[in-house]
């Protein structure tokens, strides 16, 4: 069974973590992570205001929120889970806070213009859910709370693969920022990839038989374990060359288009444990 699998398929543990305005609407923060919430004590007033002022229009207050975040600790690093793995659920736009009215009708006015005539930058100037999502990923690298793993793991597969290479995108950054911490489930990420891959084209694409989501399963494998293998390079912990090695050395022609980012990481570690 995929890691993926094992996650979502937890019994909700109905902890409620935070409380955060989205948009203009109240949303109830749920946490499907025994391990988070054991460890979340009472709602902290202090941390639920600094997550929600990450929604601010204004630069000055969103850094004053991510330094009282920083000043948290681990209770900050918990919320800001369950807080991200809420927006990351949540497919409504979501907007400057105090400015909602404004920033629908922005979004709008972006939508009424002919698709070959649209600016992206004035899309995400409209709708922050891409901005509020990279300040939480990058307050939980910064954290380096091991606890933020499984999520950055996921947010990692998630991911849309725009570029013939592969490259540090937001979560990845994280997952090196916390470092040897995260060795072992992403160790275990790469182990199950295959696994992985399958579910999520099994979820994405129920339409399609086993034989016709099979190359859809293998580019996403192929580009899951470059990624990891990237961050594994970069943190460089020896502990990831045994997996590391045996994919090196699959069959030729297997992982041929990850075969160069596992070749790398492998360097990088041996360069770095010698």
């Amino acid at each position: 069974m995929s890691r993926r699998l094992r996650l979502s398929g937890m019994r909700p543990v109905g902890a409620l973590v935070a409380a955060l305005v989205f948009g203009g609407a109240m949303y109830c923060i749920w946490t499907r992570s025994s391990a988070v919430t054991e460890r979340l004590s009472a709602e902290d007033d202090q941390v639920v205001a600094a997550i929600t002022q990450l929604r601010s229009g204004n630069a000055t207050e969103r850094e004053a929120a991510k330094e009282a975040l920083l000043n948290e600790g681990s209770d900050a690093a918990l919320a800001l889970i369950a807080a991200l793995q809420e927006l990351s659920r949540d497919p409504k736009p979501h907007f400057d806070l105090g400015n909602e009215v404004e920033g629908a009708e922005a979004l709008r006015r972006y939508d009424s213009v002919p698709v070959k005539e649209r600016n992206p930058s004035d899309y995400l100037s409209a709708d922050i859910t891409w901005r509020v999502k990279k300040d939480m990923i990058d307050l939980l690298g910064r954290l380096r709370d091991k606890a933020a793993v499984p999520v950055l793991i996921e947010l990692t597969e998630g991911e849309l693969h725009t570029s013939q290479n592969e490259y540090l995108h937001p979560p990845m950054r994280a997952l090196v920022e916390i470092g040897e911490r995260a060795i072992p489930e992403l160790v275990e990420a790469v182990e199950v990839v295959r696994g992985t891959a399958a579910a999520a084209q099994s979820t994405c694409c129920s339409s399609l038989n086993d034989a016709e989501r099979l190359p859809n399963v293998e580019s996403q494998e192929e580009i899951m374990i470059a990624r990891l293998a990237i961050v594994l390079g970069d943190i460089g912990d020896e502990r990831a060359l045994p997996i590391l090695e045996k994919l090196f050395t699959s069959p030729r022609g297997k992982h041929s288009y990850a075969s160069h980012y596992v070749k790398s990481a492998i360097e990088k570690i041996k360069t770095k444990v010698k």
